[in-house]
């Protein structure tokens, strides 16, 4: 004969019928996170890098890091498979638990590559610094105009580059940054001369060879007045 169920029992039932949907869908969340977590600070799944910039940057980030704490990833992918950017981003920013073991000064530089669309993540403990702003100057004054020349390397080289002179980096005031990406074949002077950012050394020039044309008119006029004098 059947047995009527309880009140208890019906509860139970129900409590792990949610317990297992609950976690069949966490798995298949943790399913679709980009996986493994990259072992140093680039990823690049469709190869859109040379093997020479990808290792120069992996080495700038990896530096910033041992000197600043600031943990700065610059990822890759090969597209968003239908997941919305912005929310898909900030999933992987926290999957991957950037900059979360120190006070949250984490950088996600995101691109996605078939989707053409790029995205940036800050941490807590580095957004006040690295604001909305500058993140979007950032992905659509240098990154974007890049890609859109079809230069990816000069693209993410760039972006990489603005993101540690917004933190004030010491591999970017020291010159160690510049000199690993040149010896990968990107050049910066031209980015920073178009973007009003350029290297003190580069002013300086500018302004000893100004001084120099100046003093050089004045002794002319100098002579010629004296000519005529005489």
């Amino acid at each position: 004969m059947w047995s009527p169920v309880s009140v208890k029992q019906l509860i139970l039932i129900l409590f792990l019928a949610l317990f297992i949907q609950s976690a069949q869908c966490l798995q298949a969340f943790a399913s679709k996170l980009p996986y493994p977590i990259p072992a140093g600070h680039l990823l690049d799944e469709p190869g859109a890098l040379k093997p020479g910039v990808r290792s120069a940057l992996d080495q700038i980030l990896s530096e910033h890091e041992k000197a600043t704490g600031e943990q700065i990833v610059v990822a890759v992918f090969k597209g968003l498979d239908g997941e919305e950017p912005i929310a898909w981003t900030k999933r992987i920013f926290s999957h991957w638990k950037i900059g979360m073991q120190s006070r949250e000064s984490g950088v996600l530089l995101a691109l996605y590559w078939k989707d053409r669309s790029a995205l940036m993540e800050a941490g807590y403990g580095i957004e006040a610094v690295l604001n909305r702003n500058r993140r979007r100057h950032i992905l659509f004054n240098v990154l974007v105009p890049e890609l859109k020349a079809s230069r990816p390397d000069r693209a993410v080289s760039f972006a990489t580059m603005e993101i540690l002179r917004v933190l004030e980096s010491p591999l970017v005031s020291s010159g160690q940054a510049s000199r690993i990406l040149r010896l990968a074949g990107i050049d910066e002077s031209e980015q920073f001369m178009r973007s009003g950012k350029a290297p003190w050394w580069i002013w300086l020039m500018c302004a000893v060879a100004g001084i120099g044309l100046l003093i050089f008119t004045l002794k002319g006029k100098i002579r010629r007045r004296f000519q005529r004098g005489i």
